[in-house]
């Protein structure tokens, strides 16, 4: 075989003559199987065929390379590369697992993003079925006439043309084909196998326009022996069921037939035909802590008979809100509800499809009415009067109503006045008293008609009628005390007292002998005697007298006194508006027109909400699973190149001797190097290859683990395997990459160095040894090493001063760089040192640097691991620990939820009584109000675009949890603030512009909403007006997750319709909790109470992080294997190239204990140096938890350090003890 055959089968080898004989195969090892060539091919330079490969212009000669020569030799190039893989099958298949190893990780964090993000996108779907829309009361009802007119609105404006429904319905053009293709794949209809369910199915994917009603309440559910809180009992019809994923009907429901969604039929253990009795909020038209709301019948109860128990595709998941937690859910006739209820034809939401926001706001611009919102015009001989079904009217109402430009007319203007009618105590002059009184507060002189025999009223004056000034001897010019109730700071009602100076005494005839001036006051307007009364105020019956019973049977709610309306707002504006009525003397026609220009739908609570959008969006800015689990497995990607880099270092090392033979005969170095490139390009896309398909399994594996024991970090939400072949290989693709870099760098240096070293079998360590480099290279080094600890030194000063996600941010980049110099020092602190060795010690400690790179890769496996115990370890604290007023329960140990919210004081002894709460002394309550919006804690994984708003008395939380601000720790006053104090990040601005102050919980402000200490948020309230608020403090992890807390006064001005109190901070002695919590149970148990110790319920919360915490652990613990066998192989190649050291070490008289402990020093160095590097880098990236106010399991994490470095210890120990006995004579005479 010829010189020139062997270059041809060589890479970038060259013909090098007009011989046009075939080209053979270079042996796997690289040296010919031809007898040498002669000493003229010896003087002749082997030159590669570049330039002929790169088409380089030659003459033309019969001895030019037939056009197949560059597939021969390409050809030829492939089968050197697969016989050498072949050659060297057990080394590359080591290196190959390793990839796959890291690959899997890589490809299958991103397989369970995509699979966690598909599973949201179908729970969305399924929970909202064909809703594109919704029109929300925002806490109100409205009237379910609207439904219909909406609907006739919406087809009418072009929801779907004519010409649209025809294309579509005979299958004629593409975008209406495209357009039902697109909604069958989203809403995962599949194909009907009935002629009926086919019709029907075909009508939804038209696009056919649905308004359905929706009436949805609180409440609770029993059966036998089980029950059921926090369910929603929601009213339908048979639109709502066309709405659903998969239509279907329900006729069950008429006839006292209720259908309920799998959780609860599982909870009550209930199946078709079985009988529950639902207890249903019934909700009055106003909220229960509005003055003179009734509190009684806050329930009722419905016996009905199970219908049909539904799964997800038949509406079982139905929510509004961004939640992928299934809500027991319970579906009853809409009319039976209403009736039942008696709240009349009214619905709290109007469920729209096919139809998008702009059209369904600009529709229901076009159709409202005043009645829409339960305003009610009712004619006057003098012109008509405004009420509302809420008895007071809303301020913006009451404002349009008396403006000039609301009742203006062509051809001139028509007077209006108002009116506010309040239910007082008492009315005292002197001695005398007159029980619970109408006392009617009003424009007098404006009134349409005139206001007579009522004069002008100066604002600390009264009028009173003749009976009453009968009854209390009063007369003009003396003094009259009121005393009434108002909402007091806290929701509850309080007692107040005004006197006035009686400035008339008017007869009982024109306006004041007018019944209507008396409001429809639940409980009493319908009463036919004092004795029937039951306000949502505390009355004493035993007050009212024999004339009191007299004066109610003749003239009903008639008032007896009369103020100003200055005087009356002053006293009885509420956040519930300012009047009960405005009269006018336009006819209601005007009225209604009036009213319908100036206000917005949304100015009476009447939001348009996109659902579907809203929907989709927060399941598409989930939590990014891919990312977490990427950063969770990061430590076993690295490992694993890592010991694909080591095993092939040491296969590379393995064959100097072959690589010197290449460079011997001729070959270029830089064709050498592609050769062992294009061999690591081969074993990464091998290696990636495989660890593609191992990928999809790691996903696998992984779902199913958080179907079970980690089932805390998905929130009990089922997630199902999603396989895209484009996501498989992108992460393939992107870790062949980084493995071809990685790889590459380890064989970079070997074509360098020269035949005679190479053949001579230098090792690299001796390599390392001889080359150290050039001073100016040594000096960058540690230039590096002292600026990454001048920049981590600086970021941790920073992150010193920081809460939140930036103090997070900033030590865990802090601990990074850390790492990074650290690592740079180790590097120059191995570099070999010249000169003799005074001791053992001193030896071992040179021997170290021998193998940089080996040595280097041994400190930074431990690093890696050494890093994620500690990082985990800390992050591992109890802080369940800590029952103190500043830890995670505010040292509460109790929260009470209700489903029924509650009016009563439960920190006052008559409320208590009332609700039958015993042995309630010593216990105080902590109320905290409930607002809308979606849950934010880390329980749901969606984004929450509109968090949940809670209101809190700051007076009653002084001094609990523990809350950071922009400038340190703060407490809950600051949410009082107006305006906000300096350094809360925002500019001071005045009134209703002013960013309201509100607090987070520290992992709810930074994982489910996204913001940080300063950041605002803009929210509408319930009469569609934006409004801002700001992030003032984040609460150190606490029970206080899902949303936003802030003055319950702010909350209540922007939400008035939020009644009552749901949820409770209990303070009870630690002795007594058990039976607190007993009998809170037992008395509360109509309005589905719950009772839950405050560990528990922030233990719940912590069982996310925990599980995270677990998960990092458990792929730790993978890295940490991986990084010990690289560990062996570092060690297992030392010893190997060493032997005939360590057999001189002995014949010259060292004892085998020295030896070994020679080697156990030099390893043991490492070790120490990579632990403590880990260490230290570790408790820099989790400063923020060392100083939280949780305790840090000091003694677990040393424990777990201690172990590591007992296991490294050992196992070179026992690596040292099996060389030193391994070593015989023959291996230094072998040398």
């Amino acid at each position: 075989m010829s010189s020139r055959r062997l270059r041809g089968g060589a890479p970038d080898g060259a013909s090098g003559g007009e011989d046009d004989r075939p080209q053979g195969e270079a042996a796997p090892s690289g040296t010919a199987e031809s007898p040498q060539p002669d000493a003229a091919q010896r003087r002749q330079p082997i030159e590669p065929p570049v330039k002929q490969e790169l088409g380089t212009a030659q003459p033309a000669s019969p001895a030019q390379p037939e056009p197949r020569a560059a597939g021969k030799f390409f050809g030829s190039w492939l089968r050197l590369l697969w016989r050498t893989a072949m050659y060297r099958l057990r080394e590359q298949l080591l290196v190959v697992l390793g990839l796959a190893i890291a690959a899997a990780v890589v490809s299958g964090s991103l397989v369970i993003g995509d699979s966690v993000r598909a599973s949201l996108h179908e729970t969305a779907l399924a929970r909202i079925g064909r809703i594109d829309c919704a029109v929300l009361g925002q806490g109100r009802f409205l009237d379910a006439g609207l439904a219909p007119r909406l609907q006739s609105a919406l087809i009418a404006s072009g929801e779907l043309t004519a010409k649209g429904e025809m294309e579509l319905a005979a299958g004629k053009g593409r975008a209406g084909e495209q357009r039902n293709a697109a909604f069958q794949g989203e809403q995962g209809l599949a194909t009907p196998r009935h002629s009926g369910e086919q019709g029907l199915v075909a009508g939804i994917a038209s696009g056919s326009v649905t308004v359905a009603p929706l009436l949805q309440l609180g409440g609770l559910a029993s059966r036998l022996q089980r029950r059921a809180n926090a369910l929603a009992i929601c009213g339908v019809d048979e639109r709502f069921w066309a709405l659903a994923p998969v239509p279907a009907r329900h006729p069950g429901l008429v006839n006292d037939g209720v259908v309920l969604n799998r959780i609860l039929a599982d909870q009550l253990g209930a199946a078709v035909g079985d009988a529950v009795i639902l207890r249903a909020e019934k909700p009055g038209l106003l909220p229960r802590d509005a003055p003179l709301t009734s509190t009684s019948d806050t329930t009722v109860a419905l016996r009905l008979t199970v219908a049909a128990v539904i799964d997800d595709a038949g509406f079982g998941r139905f929510s509004l809100s961004a939640s992928q937690l299934a809500t027991p859910t319970a579906f009853v006739d809409l009319g039976v509800l209403q009736r039942r209820t008696a709240l009349g034809a009214v619905a709290n939401a109007l469920l729209v499809a096919a139809a998008d926001e702009a059209r369904c706001a600009a529709a229901l611009t076009a159709v409202w009415t005043p009645g829409d919102a339960l305003l009610a015009i009712h004619p006057l001989p003098a012109g008509c009067e405004v009420r509302s079904d809420r008895v007071f009217l809303d301020s913006g109402v009451g404002a349009a109503l008396l403006s000039g430009d609301a009742l203006t007319k062509p051809a001139g203007s028509a007077s209006s006045a108002g009116i506010l009618g309040y239910f007082v105590n008492e009315l005292r002059s002197g001695a005398k008293a007159t029980p619970y009184s109408l006392v009617a507060a009003g424009e007098w002189e404006r009134l349409p008609g005139g206001g007579s025999p009522i004069p002008a009223l100066a604002d600390d004056a009264i009028a009173i009628n003749t009976w009453l000034a009968a009854d209390l001897s009063a007369q003009v010019g003396e003094r009259l005390t009121l005393r009434y109730f108002v909402i007091g700071p806290g929701g509850g009602l309080r007692e107040d007292a005004a006197d006035f100076t009686v400035q008339a005494i008017v007869p009982m005839t024109g306006v004041a002998a007018d019944r209507s001036l008396m409001p429809h006051f639940p409980g009493i307007s319908d009463s036919e005697t004092c004795s029937d009364w039951h306000p949502g105020v505390p009355l004493d019956l035993s007050k009212i007298r024999k004339n009191d019973e007299d004066y109610w049977a003749k003239h009903r709610g008639t008032p007896k006194a009369f103020l100003s309306l200055a005087a009356g707002r002053r006293l009885w504006a509420n956040r519930h508006g300012d009047l009960t009525a405005v009269r006018s003397a336009a006819t209601p026609a005007v009225v209604a027109d009036q009213l319908r220009s100036v206000l917005r739908p949304a100015d009476l609570g009447l939001g348009v909400v996109p659902v579907r959008a809203d929907a989709l969006a927060a399941s598409a800015k989930a939590l990014d699973f891919s990312g977490l689990f990427l950063g969770l497995g990061l430590f076993v990607v690295i490992s694993a190149l890592v010991l694909a880099g080591l095993l092939v270092g040491l296969a590379a090392a393995g064959r100097r001797r072959e690589i010197g033979v290449l460079l011997a005969i001729g070959f270029r170095p830089i064709v050498v190097f592609r050769l062992l490139l294009l061999e690591c390009i081969m074993v990464s896309v091998a290696g990636c290859a495989l660890g593609a398909g191992l990928g999809i399994a790691y996903a696998a594996i992984v779902l199913t683990a958080l179907s079970g024991g980690w089932q805390a970090a998905v929130g009990s939400t089922a997630v199902a395997l999603r396989v895209d072949p484009l996501t498989v290989l992108v992460g393939a693709a992107s870790t062949a990459l980084i493995a071809v870099v990685v790889l590459g760098w380890q064989v970079r240096r070997l074509h360098r160095s020269s035949p005679r070293a190479l053949l001579a079998g230098d090792s690299a360590s001796s390599t390392d040894a001889k080359s150290s480099g050039p001073e100016r290279r040594r000096i960058q080094a540690w230039q590096i090493a002292a600026v990454c600890a001048v920049i981590a030194v600086g970021l941790l000063t920073v992150a010193v001063n920081r809460t939140g996600e930036a103090a997070i941010v900033l030590c865990f980049i802090s601990g990074f760089v850390t790492l990074l110099g650290g690592i740079g020092a180790a590097w120059e602190w191995f570099r070999p040192s010249a000169g003799a060795t005074s001791s053992i010690t001193a030896l071992a400690l040179a021997n170290a640097g021998r193998a940089r790179g080996r040595s280097l890769a041994v400190v930074v496996v431990l690093a890696c691991a050494c890093f994620l115990v500690v990082a985990v370890g800390a992050n591992r604290s109890d802080p369940l620990a800590d029952r103190s007023p500043a830890s995670g329960t505010g040292g509460f140990a109790l929260v009470l939820e209700t489903t029924v919210p509650l009016s009563e004081d439960l920190n006052v002894a008559a409320d208590r009584e009332r609700l039958a709460l015993e042995k309630m002394d010593g216990v105080r309550f902590v109320p905290i109000r409930v607002g809308g919006g979606d849950d934010a804690s880390c329980l749901n994984l969606n984004r929450s675009r509109t968090p949940q708003l809670f209101g809190v008395q700051p007076q009653s939380l002084a001094g609990r949890f523990t809350i950071v601000g922009a400038s340190g720790p703060i407490d809950w006053d600051r949410l009082d603030a107006t305006p906000l104090p300096p350094g809360a990040g925002t500019p001071l601005l005045t009134g209703d512009e002013a960013p309201l102050p509100a607090f987070a919980d520290g992992n709810t402000a930074l994982w489910s909403l996204g913001l940080a200490l300063g950041d605002q948020v803009e929210l509408t309230d319930e009469r569609g007006r934006h409004f801002r608020v700001v992030l003032l403090g984040c609460v150190a992890p606490s029970l206080l997750q899902g949303g936003l807390f802030l003055s319950d006064r702010q909350l209540t001005r922007r939400f008035p319709s939020l009644g009552g109190q749901r949820r409770w901070l209990v303070d009870a002695p630690g002795e007594r909790t058990a039976a607190v919590a007993s009998e809170l149970t037992r008395a509360l148990a109509d309005y589905g109470a719950t009772v839950e110790p405050a560990g528990d319920r922030l233990a719940a919360y912590l069982a996310v992080e925990r599980t995270y915490l677990d998960i990092f652990l458990t792929l730790g613990g993978w890295a940490l294997l991986l990084g010990s066998l690289g560990v062996a192989v570092v060690v297992a190649r030392n010893v190997l190239e060493r032997r005939a050291e360590i057999a001189a070490l002995s014949a010259i008289g060292f004892t085998r204990g020295a030896v070994v402990w020679l080697l156990l020093v030099e390893h043991a160095t490492l070790l120490v140096i990579g632990l403590g590097l880990g260490a230290g880098a570790g408790l820099i990236a989790v400063w923020p938890a060392l100083h939280g106010a949780a305790a840090v399991p000091w003694a677990t994490l040393a424990t777990g350090l201690a172990v590591i470095l007992a296991c490294g210890l050992l196992g070179t120990g026992l690596t040292a003890w099996s060389a030193v006995r391994g070593s015989r004579p023959r291996d230094l005479a072998a040398d």
